[in-house]
């Protein structure tokens, strides 16, 4: 798991974790559309554990999609309530046997400020540091430079290869941070910048930059990222768009991307739903998903979390129309008569709802069955038309 990954799980364990006297359990299942078979597939889940005071304690990852399996787990330690060390445990395939083979451990400034994240490898049984992320603050304790370092052989130390460089505005936002690298001489050269627009503390656009070293001498545009806040002020949708420089403008191209959040009733996540911008038919494909559970149970089976859907049907009866309502996406939808003959046949749905309505003005009064395709199986109910 990459230190960015680390890092917002951290920060989103207090946002959408909940305290109580039971540790409570969340959980993320991803799906990724396989276009060879025109069908979703659900990818890679994980558990998230949190102790009582909503401190994440336990990751619990895993791989496949009918059965899933573990592959590893990531455990938190924390010191003076910070985080102080976060362990990756694997198991070995021949013996079976546990065992963490990496580490990272986090330091702080007295300002509880974190001062570097070091991360350690087990090579021949022996514990060798081969990355670390130090952060430096400026006179208002804000982060003002980020230096990567990674382990030279060569030389057996930790040697600084990248950094990133922070300025603000006068309103105290991020307004402009420079990516620099060190280059085989040396010297540290410009890579990259990221420039942002804030509104009423909220961030609106980010600018993204390359450093033209050997032509121009100056930094020219690459892509633009547009966020957009629901009601609560919470990310609802970031919309990515790439520079051209045939025209001069942003554009919309096969590389752009439409990412958007979806929240349940508690503000807590609930989908995150990833598009990509198709130019053949000129539209937006939903080409990743991720469903969000929570769960304040110790009861619960790890299969059962990751394999729940929950498939409401209301009215029931119903007169010209009904609505489905379903935790995770839906595929296919089948209107049986008494006989089990299909009459009606619906597969055409919108990722970006969780509701969906059915038209049923043209059929008779009487008994039919309705069967829902999802990820996790076939759910049958039975629906009563009245007029």
């Amino acid at each position: 798991m990459n230190r960015v990954l680390i890092l917002f799980l951290i920060l989103t364990s207090y946002t959408f974790s909940q305290k109580g006297n039971s540790f409570w359990v969340s959980s993320n299942a991803q799906i990724y559309f396989d276009k060879t078979k025109n069908f979703w597939e659900k990818g890679d889940s994980s558990i998230l554990n949190y102790d009582a005071t909503g401190k994440l304690i336990e990751e619990v990852h895993f791989i496949g999609s009918m059965n899933p399996q573990v592959s590893y787990v990531t455990k938190y330690s924390y010191s003076n309530n910070l985080l102080s060390k976060v362990f990756d445990i694997y198991q070995d395939g021949n013996t079976e046997s546990w065992d963490t083979i990496s580490f990272k451990k986090w330091s702080y400034t007295l300002n509880n400020n974190i001062q570097s994240i070091t991360t350690y490898k087990k090579q021949n049984g022996v514990w060798i540091d081969v990355d670390r992320l130090s952060f430096e603050y400026d006179i208002k304790n804000r982060i003002s430079l980020e230096t990567t370092s990674e382990w030279d052989e060569r030389t057996n130390q930790l040697i600084s290869n990248q950094k990133k460089i922070y300025s603000y505005s006068s309103n105290g936002d991020i307004e402009i941070v420079i990516r620099q690298i060190c280059n085989q001489y040396g010297f540290w050269v410009n890579t990259g910048k990221d420039s942002s627009v804030f509104s009423n503390g909220l961030k609106k656009e980010n600018y993204q930059f390359y450093y033209d070293d050997k032509n121009k001498g100056e930094w020219l545009k690459t892509s633009k990222e547009t966020y957009v806040y629901n009601e609560n002020k919470l990310l609802s949708q970031t919309l990515i768009q790439n520079w051209s420089y045939i025209d001069n403008s942003f554009v919309t191209d096969q590389y752009s991307r439409l990412i958007t959040t979806i929240y349940d009733e508690k503000s807590r996540l609930y989908k995150v739903i990833d598009q990509v911008y198709d130019m053949n038919v000129k539209k937006f494909n939903e080409d990743n998903l991720t469903n969000f559970y929570y769960q304040n149970s110790q009861q619960t089976s790890i299969e059962n979390q990751l394999n729940k859907t929950e498939i409401h049907l209301f009215p029931n009866p119903a007169f010209d129309s009904f609505v489905i309502q379903s935790t995770d996406p839906i595929y296919k939808v089948l209107i049986s008569d008494a006989t089990g003959k299909v009459i009606k046949e619906f597969d055409q749905f919108n990722l970006l709802l969780n509701k969906y309505a059915f038209d049923i003005s043209d059929l008779s009064e009487e008994i039919y069955f309705t069967t829902v395709v999802t990820k996790d199986g076939t759910y049958c109910n039975k629906l009563l038309i009245k007029r």
